[in-house]
């Protein structure tokens, strides 16, 4: 909250104020912590109001008790929800649901352009779940967004226990239609149908969308064109997914249902009509190079090199963080398949995770609060490698964890050492161009290079800033006695991280205690760092 405001202050020169009902539109935030206020966001944008961005605080619950335990809609009188943003006036800004979960809408009507909002425009969509909420209009309704449209960006966004339908076309578990806009990260648990275009992330992806990094576990029923990740499609990009819902439909009825497809896997039976080749079957596992347990080349996750799809899939699937399913991949016959799935709402770091993180450890419980907030992956499966030292890469990869990785990479500086490919492209991207982490002025950001403790302040102080860091800030670093070897350009940096309890320094052999700004930070320090930093920011 602290760094929402002074960001705030720092970008528009004034305080804003957040009332409930009467927040400010244009260039402020707002906060919707209640019932109340999700109602005057949407009558707000409906009619023609914007706000840069909008924070969800709470859990918020419109009706109790829509979706039975059947999975249909329960008897009795619902209040009707209506989205925010229409075609006249979309949704433009950027929505935060901070992991938060919005249940029990309920649309019933014959409209266009229904769900949690209506229609987005140029918007980013991002950390919410909707959840036992019930939509029935007449196109183009999905549980997250109705219509993405105009390089709009939904990411790590669930619909869970939810029916969505439509009596004309399109129908989605996330989005109902995107077009030129694209959907990361996302999961859907919920049944969809439609008699056109009915699919578990989207029922109709056109104009070069894109679906990355998406699982549908959800029913998903049409007409023509159904698939688990899209029914219709128009030079479509879908890739790094993964369909274990049950799939009915005729024409391009399948776990994929999309003609470009690029590492995805459907691994239930679908039922199909005609056109099986736009699916899979039991046997079949949609593509890298092959279905072989071999591949024809290699694929690369996290930047390892991987040859077996068995192998690959693990890695893929183990670096899937924001929420996504946790799939257990065996072999056999030549082809993987899938033995167990779980989609946590949080992971559960215990002793038995990593072979080198002991309850013993005095970093145990900051490494244990970084890993089951995803902010921290293991280097390995069993490993977290503690007392390795954290390189920028890292450090910007787990700032953009902690933002939700919004996908907000576009206008970012290019840099010659920094490949489309990396593990850490999206994230070295978002940081630079919010102000978060600088290159070194020849086109190089040096991501392999390691992070000295006062470079993590400054990463740190940047991002509490949102990259507008203050000219000097006040306070002392007398206790520590190498305080003086603080760079000039880090000392504002270092003296508020000390000031706020993230650095407490390190005990020296002649009881003194140092800041040790030129000592290179590990992972079990930086894990340190940044929950004091969480628990900052929570104030």
């Amino acid at each position: 909250m602290k760094k929402r405001l002074i960001a705030c202050a720092l970008a528009f020169a004034c305080m804003l104020s957040c009332m409930v009902g009467a927040q400010a539109a244009g260039n402020a935030t707002y906060n919707v912590r209640n019932v109340d206020d999700l109602m005057q966001l949407a009558e707000d944008i409906n009619s023609g109001k914007s706000y840069a961005k909008v924070v969800l605080e709470a859990d918020i619950t419109l009706n109790g008790d829509v979706i039975g335990a059947d999975g249909t809609l329960n008897s009795g009188e619902f209040q009707q929800w209506t989205p925010i943003g229409t075609e006249a006036h979309p949704f433009t800004g950027t929505f935060d649901g901070k992991g938060h979960t919005v249940s029990g809408l309920y649309v019933k009507n014959d409209s266009t352009y229904q769900g949690l909002f209506g229609v987005v425009s140029n918007a980013t969509v991002y950390n919410v779940t909707v959840k036992d909420s019930y939509f029935y209009a007449n196109s183009h309704v999905g549980a997250i967004v109705g219509y993405a449209k105009k390089d709009s960006v939904v990411s790590n966004c669930y619909s869970l226990g939810n029916d969505v339908y439509t009596t004309n076309t399109r129908s989605g578990g996330i989005v109902g239609w995107t077009d030129a806009s694209h959907v990361y990260n996302c999961t859907n648990s919920s049944d969809c149908y439609s008699p056109r275009c009915s699919g578990g992330i989207v029922g109709d992806v056109y104009s070069n969308g894109k679906i990355y990094n998406c699982m549908n576990r959800g029913n998903i029923e049409g007409g023509t064109l159904v698939g688990g990740m899209a029914g219709g499609t128009t030079n479509a990009d879908i890739a790094n997914c993964l369909n274990i819902g049950e799939i009915q439909g005729y024409l391009m009825a399948g776990g994929a249902g999309s003609r470009t497809l690029s590492y995805c896997y459907s691994v239930k039976n679908d039922t199909l009509n005609s056109n099986r080749t736009m699916g899979t079957n039991a046997a079949t596992a949609v593509t890298f190079a092959d279905t072989a347990a071999v591949l024809s080349s290699a694929i690369t996750v996290d930047g390892q090199s991987y040859s077996r799809v068995v192998d690959a899939l693990n890695a893929w699937t183990a670096a899937q963080t924001d929420g996504m399913a946790y799939v257990s991949w065996k072999q056999d016959d030549s082809y993987p398949y899938l033995e167990q799935t779980v989609l946590p709402t949080a992971r559960n770091m215990t002793e038995d995770t990593f072979t080198d993180v002991s309850l013993r450890d005095w970093f145990y419980d900051p490494v244990k609060q970084a890993y089951d907030e995803n902010l921290m992956t293991g280097t390995s499966t069993t490993t977290f490698e503690p007392k390795i030292t954290i390189t920028r890469s890292m450090v910007v990869q787990m700032l953009y964890n902690k933002s939700g990785r919004p996908n907000d990479t576009q206008e970012a500086a290019a840099f010659t050492d920094v490949k489309s490919s990396s593990w850490y492209y999206d994230a070295v991207q978002w940081a630079s161009k919010n102000g978060y982490a600088a290159g070194y002025g020849n086109d190089k950001f040096g991501p392999q290079d390691p992070v000295t403790r006062e470079q993590f302040a400054q990463f740190l102080y940047s991002y509490y800033y949102d990259g507008n860091t203050p000219d000097s800030y006040s306070g002392s670093l007398s206790k520590f006695s190498d305080a003086a070897r603080v760079s000039g350009w880090a000392r504002n940096a270092v003296t508020w991280a000390v000031s706020n309890g993230i650095i407490s320094g390190r005990s020296q052999s002649n009881g003194t205690l140092a800041i040790a700004p030129k000592d290179t930070a590990t992972r079990a320090e930086a894990a340190t760092m940044l929950t004091k930093y969480t628990a900052l920011e929570a104030e």
